[in-house]
C-alpha cells in the first residue's frame, strides 16, 4: 500500500460531519497533506447506522466517494480473534468494532488516523497517525 494512504477511523468522519466549519477539521487537514483515504467496511457500517438524516447520509456518501473501502475478510476475522485473546489476557480489551478496524489496518499494513488513540494504541504493531500533528 502507498505510504501516503491512511485508514480513517469513524471518529474523524463524525467530527468532520458535525463541524460547522469543514475547512478546519482534522479530516480536511489530512486531505490537504495529500494523504489517500481508506477505511474499513466496519467504519462504513458505523457511519450508516449513525446517519439520522438525509443530509447526513448524503455527506457520508460524498466522503466515502473518495475513500477506498476495505472489506472485512476472513483473514482479518482470525486476526481479530487472536488480538482479542491477547488483549483479554492483559485485561486491556477494547471495543469489538474498534478491534475489527484495527485488524483491518494491520492486515492492509496501513496507519490509522483516529481521535480514539487511547484504545487503538493497545493494539500491538498498529501504527497511529496523530491527526493533530501529522496533518499540519
Amino acid at each position: 500500500m502507498d505510504a501516503r494512504t491512511v485508514l480513517i477511523d469513524t471518529s474523524l468522519f463524525i467530527a468532520h460531519i458535525r463541524a460547522r466549519d469543514k475547512t478546519s477539521t482534522l479530516l480536511t487537514r489530512i486531505h490537504e497533506r495529500r494523504f489517500t483515504f481508506a477505511t474499513s467496511s466496519i467504519v462504513v457500517a458505523e457511519l450508516s447506522y449513525g446517519a439520522r438524516t438525509g443530509a447526513m447520509r448524503a455527506e457520508i456518501t460524498t466522503l466515502l466517494s473518495f475513500t477506498r473501502i476495505i472489506p472485512f475478510t476472513e483473514k482479518m476475522a482470525f486476526r481479530l480473534s487472536w488480538e482479542a485473546e491477547r488483549l483479554k489476557a492483559k485485561n486491556a480489551m477494547i471495543g469489538f468494532r474498534d478491534l475489527a478496524i484495527a485488524c483491518s489496518a494491520l492486515e492492509e499494513r496501513l496507519p490509522v488516523a483516529t481521535l480514539n488513540r487511547r484504545d487503538f494504541e493497545r493494539v500491538e504493531g498498529l501504527n497511529l497517525v496523530d491527526p493533530a500533528v501529522d496533518a499540519r
